[in-house]
């Protein structure tokens, strides 16, 4: 098994959750050959996506809008990764968990980790290392 398809050849399905366009094109730009991607630019989208399909992986920006509907208030990402962890406690599916955040507090970072998020990355960062650990997180638990 490799770290970008599994045994049945599909490619892994990540959702990208992030509001900066320049950002999403380069995280897409990288990915896009070796992963099935799709995107989200607020929380109440990608509650939706959450809610209807399943993935392999969810990359998410911690300082994300709220969806158009709704009212701003802080804590999208938080709010995205609490509809994860309900989501895997209640059907058991195993889904890796990546941040990225161009700022995430000290308690962000404490709450990230213990609600199971597999990687941190800063904003800006190195998209080498950040495609090389994107690929190297299934090698993880391999």
């Amino acid at each position: 098994m490799t770290a970008v398809t599994d045994t049945m050849m599909t490619l892994k399905k990540i959702l990208i959750v992030e509001d900066t366009e320049v950002h999403r094109d380069l995280m897409q730009y990288e990915l896009k050959d070796r992963y099935d991607l799709e995107f989200a630019t607020d929380s109440q989208t990608a509650l939706r996506l959450l809610r209807e399909n399943r993935y392999d992986l969810v990359i998410i920006d911690f300082n994300l809008p709220p969806g158009p509907n709704e009212r701003a208030q802080s804590g999208e990402g938080q709010r995205i990764l609490q509809a994860i962890r309900d989501r895997q406690s209640d059907q058991k599916l195993p889904m890796k968990i990546v941040v990225v955040s161009s700022y995430l507090g000290d308690q962000d970072t404490i709450e990230a980790k213990e609600a199971g998020v597999d990687r941190i990355f800063d904003k800006p960062f190195s998209l080498y290392e950040f495609t090389d650990s994107i690929d190297r997180l299934w090698d993880d638990r391999e």
